[in-house]
């Protein structure tokens, strides 16, 4: 079983999984467009087929925050695209930024170069972009 999280961004997307067995994690990128609303059309065509799904535990969703409005708004239409694709039967949970990394021992304002040190106690090499 997969213990897995989604980064949004508006030009593509980030799928991080954990083995809950053996800690093993893997990470894939997603293209999109150059708009938020390209990027959700593509979902359908670069997203895993729905048994890809079949053994994850748990979705893990970033709530899309910022100042930027039109950047909330294409991220929420990529998350809206992914979860029209993720059968009904996996459990999805959002969170605040300061939510999950409070969950996993980290301070709540932990910067990405914080949080990047703490994933490669897990396996993460520096070649990993900041939101995977």
């Amino acid at each position: 079983m997969f213990f897995t999280g989604l980064d949004v961004a508006a030009t593509h997307l980030d799928i991080v999984s954990v083995d809950l067995d053996t800690g093993a994690v893997k990470s894939h990128r997603f293209p999109g467009g150059k708009k938020g609303w390209e990027t959700a059309r593509s979902m359908r065509e670069v997203l895993p087929h729905a048994s890809y799904w079949d053994d994850v535990a748990l979705l893990a969703i970033e709530r899309p925050v910022g100042a930027r409005t039109s950047t909330i708004w294409a991220q929420g239409l990529v998350i809206g695209a992914v979860l029209a694709l993720v059968p009904q039967s996996v459990l999805i949970q959002d969170f605040q930024a300061n939510e999950w990394k409070t969950l996993v021992g980290l301070r709540g304002g932990a910067s990405k170069e914080e949080v990047m040190a703490w994933a490669t106690e897990f396996g993460a090499t520096s070649e990993w972009d900041e939101h995977a």
